[in-house]
C-alpha cells in the first residue's frame, strides 16, 4: 500500500466542528448526554487540551478532532495526553478519511481501546465503538469541569469570575419588579421553572433544543397544555436569564446564564409565590424524566461502547 502524504491543512476544519456540536445538540451522537465543554484541558501540570468532552451517565468521553488522514501521531496524542482523565476517547474524521483509521487501529492492537466518529454534513454516526472504562486515573477534568456542585459553589463565591455587574444587577431587576412591569410573561416564568428543573436532571453544560419530540417547546406542552411563546417572545434573553444559539432556522439551542444560576434562590422564591402551581407540576415529573432519560442512555451505549 502506498504511503499518502500528509495534505496542507484543510480550510473548512472549523465545518467539521460546527458539525460535531450540532449532532452533539440534536442527540445524533451521544443521545441524552449531560452536556459537552469544548477545548478541555486535561491535566494540571502540562497544557494538553483535548477539542471536546461529553458528560454522559457521569462518564467522561472525550472526542479529538482530525482533518486529515489519520496517523500514528494522532493516537500517541490520545494515549499520552488525554486518556488518564476520561472514561473513553474518540477520534473524529471527516467521513472521506475515517476508513483509513480503522484499518490504523486494525494494525495496532494498543489503539483498539479507542473509539471512531465520522463526521458527515448530512449525520455523523459511530464507526468503531470505544472501550468504556469505569473509573477515571485522573479527576483534573471532572473537578474543574463538570462537577456541578463545585460549579455553582465557585459561581456563588467569586461571582466576578464569571458574571459581569451590571448583568447581575439587570437580572435582579427584572425579578424584583411586580407583575405587569417586568418583561418577562407568565410563559417566561413557567419556562423559566422547566429549564431549572432540566439543569438538575442533566448537567451545567446542557443546552436544551427548542424543537423537536423531547424538545422544551413540546415538555411545555405537555406540561401546560399549551405552546410557550418563545422563542417569539425574548422576555428571557432581554432579562439575562436565558442564553440562545441556533443551527440555521431548524435547531434553537437555551441554556441558562451564569447569573441566572447565581440567582437561582430568588428565582424559585419568586416562582413559589406567584406561580405555585407551575412550580409543583414541573416538579411533580421531575422523576419521570430521569426514568426516561436513563433508558434512553442505556439503550445507546451499546452504539457507542463496549
Amino acid at each position: 500500500m502506498v504511503q499518502k502524504k500528509e495534505t496542507i491543512r484543510r480550510g473548512d476544519e472549523e465545518s467539521l466542528y460546527y458539525i460535531l456540536e450540532r449532532d452533539l445538540d440534536r442527540g445524533a451522537l451521544f443521545p441524552e448526554n449531560d452536556g459537552w465543554f469544548p477545548q478541555v484541558k486535561t491535566t494540571e501540570k502540562r497544557g494538553y487540551k483535548i477539542d471536546y468532552v461529553v458528560e454522559y451517565d457521569k462518564k467522561l468521553i472525550g472526542i479529538e478532532v482530525k482533518y486529515d488522514f489519520p496517523k500514528q501521531l494522532d493516537f500517541d496524542q490520545v494515549k499520552e495526553q488525554y486518556e488518564p482523565s476520561l472514561n473513553a476517547v474518540f477520534l473524529a474524521y471527516p467521513s472521506d478519511r475515517v476508513g483509513e483509521a480503522v484499518s490504523f487501529i486494525e494494525r495496532d492492537r494498543s489503539y483498539r481501546n479507542y473509539g471512531l466518529l465520522s463526521l458527515a454534513l448530512f449525520r455523523s454516526h459511530c464507526i468503531k465503538k470505544a472501550r468504556l472504562r469505569e473509573s477515571r486515573y485522573d479527576e483534573y477534568v471532572w473537578k474543574n469541569y463538570f462537577d456541578k456542585e463545585k460549579t455553582i459553589n465557585s459561581i456563588i463565591k467569586k461571582p466576578s469570575r464569571y458574571c459581569y455587574k451590571k448583568d447581575l444587577q439587570r437580572v435582579i431587576i427584572e425579578l424584583n419588579k411586580k407583575p405587569g412591569k417586568s418583561v418577562l410573561t407568565d410563559d417566561d416564568w413557567r419556562l423559566l421553572c422547566l429549564i431549572l428543573n432540566l439543569y438538575d436532571i442533566y448537567g451545567y453544560n446542557k443546552f436544551f433544543a427548542w424543537e423537536g419530540e423531547s424538545g422544551i417547546q413540546r415538555t411545555y406542552l405537555k406540561i401546560f397544555n399549551r405552546y410557550p411563546s418563545y422563542p417569539s417572545g425574548l422576555g428571557l434573553v432581554y432579562a439575562g436569564l436565558i442564553t440562545d444559539y441556533s443551527y440555521g432556522t431548524r435547531l434553537t439551542m437555551l441554556s441558562l446564564t451564569d447569573e441566572a444560576l447565581y440567582h437561582r434562590q430568588k428565582i424559585e422564591q419568586v416562582l413559589a409565590e406567584r406561580y405555585p402551581r407551575a412550580f409543583k407540576k414541573v416538579k411533580k415529573i421531575q422523576s419521570e424524566w430521569k426514568q426516561n432519560r436513563r433508558i434512553k442512555q442505556r439503550e445507546t451505549k451499546n452504539v457507542f461502547f463496549e
